[in-house]
């Protein structure tokens, strides 16, 4: 089966589970601009403590003694920016080299 063919299954298969689900009403664009201001206010924190915080597509680099701010950090920054209200939650994820 090629791409394509997999996508018109998976779209339908999508809708068919979730009919109120709206897949193109431009939520990439707000969701993008949701991530930007959390990575700069992440940065912009970084700043005001001198930790250099540099950002990776959806994701922050620090120095490894920097690990616990920097998840902290995240957390509290993606719940105040999203104000979710606790409807959906982040998810940390470390790496290490």
């Amino acid at each position: 089966m090629d791409r394509i063919n997999r996508f018109i299954l998976l779209e339908a298969a999508t809708m068919k589970r979730f009919p109120m689900l709206k897949l193109y009403d431009d939520w990439g664009i707000h969701a993008q601009n949701l991530e930007g201001a959390i990575l700069r206010d992440v940065m912009l924190q970084g700043v005001d403590k001198g930790i250099v915080v540099l950002p990776v597509h959806d994701a922050v680099a620090v120095q490894q003694k920097h690990e616990e701010w920097a998840i902290g950090t995240m957390l509290e920054t993606w719940s105040r920016v999203a104000a979710s209200g606790g409807a959906a939650r982040a998810r940390v994820k470390v790496d290490r080299p």
